[in-house]
């Protein structure tokens, strides 16, 4: 199991990525970190979300993907 966070701008943009845990398989989070990266950008933060970026973080494990 992999724990990464991500960091997401009021436009969509990752601006950061970072793990709070790996799995001890390079492989693994080396794919984990790559399929994060692909998706920027994301869609935009709802309008009335007002502070400057939202922090998410992701669990994925070898059976798919969780939200922390």
């Amino acid at each position: 199991m992999s724990v990464i966070v991500i960091k997401i701008m009021q436009n969509g943009e990752i601006s950061d990525i970072w793990f709070e845990k790996k799995s001890g398989n390079s492989y693994f989070d080396d794919s984990v970190y790559k399929a994060v990266k692909k998706s920027n950008p994301l869609p935009p933060l709802p309008k009335e979300y007002t502070r400057p970026y939202y922090e998410l973080g992701l669990i994925f494990t070898p059976k798919g993907l969780k939200r922390s």
